[in-house]
């Protein structure tokens, strides 16, 4: 995963998408993401989870993605 780096502005890569589930709903593909932190957090967790959402263009790619922040934060439990 790409984040922007707020003291210079440049891109730099943070962590990965280890898994994704998803569903296709009209034009909007819901989803959850399993990360896996390239350095654990300081409570030890190597994972933690997101939710987003793209929407689709006419063709079904992606146009857009948004975000909610993971605001909880859990350690590997071997379940997805």
């Amino acid at each position: 995963m790409w984040f922007k780096n707020k003291k210079t502005g440049e891109p730099e890569m943070r962590d990965s998408v280890e898994e994704e589930v998803y569903i296709i709903v009209a034009d909007y593909k819901h989803m959850i993401q399993r990360i896996h932190y390239i350095e654990p957090t300081q409570a030890g967790d190597e994972y933690g989870y997101r939710t987003a959402y793209y929407t689709l263009d006419k063709d079904g790619r992606h146009e857009n993605l948004d975000t909610t922040p993971n605001t909880s934060r859990r350690a590997n439990t071997g379940n997805f």
